[in-house]
């Protein structure tokens, strides 16, 4: 009797054992991972409703990447520099976000500076 027991209890670990190991640990599909956002900068060379080309400049060479749009953008043309956001479905880059860039002036200060005696008066620093 007490062989058929420990048989029993034996019996019961070891397939308790292997449901646990059968058991998914991350129940979050793979397909529903974050996809990665990436993002290149140029200057739009070809441009229509469905498709954009950029040309940008990487460690000195030239390359141009074509993007398909899922909407149409209306405030971006054709010589403007233009950032896009994008993620690769398929082997295509699907842009998710294009935005004309306003290139920065070198340089320059914000403000122009005041000279002094025109602009507001000085307080006096406190003693």
């Amino acid at each position: 009797m007490k062989k058929i027991l420990v048989m029993v209890v034996a019996a019961f670990f070891l397939f308790s054992g292997l449901v646990m190991a059968a058991a998914p640990v991350n129940p979050v599909a793979p397909a529903a991972a974050k996809k990665a956002v990436m993002s290149a900068t140029g200057i739009v060379k070809e441009l229509t409703d469905q498709m954009l080309k950029v040309e940008r400049k990487v460690k000195g060479k030239v390359e141009v990447m074509d993007f398909v749009l899922k909407a149409p953008v209306s405030e971006i043309k054709v010589g403007d520099k233009v950032k896009v956001n994008y993620v690769v479905e398929a082997g295509k880059n699907i842009a998710t976000k294009v935005k004309k860039s306003v290139p920065k002036a070198k340089g320059q200060p914000s403000a122009p500076p005041v000279p002094p005696g025109t602009g507001a008066p000085t307080v006096p620093a406190a003693k």
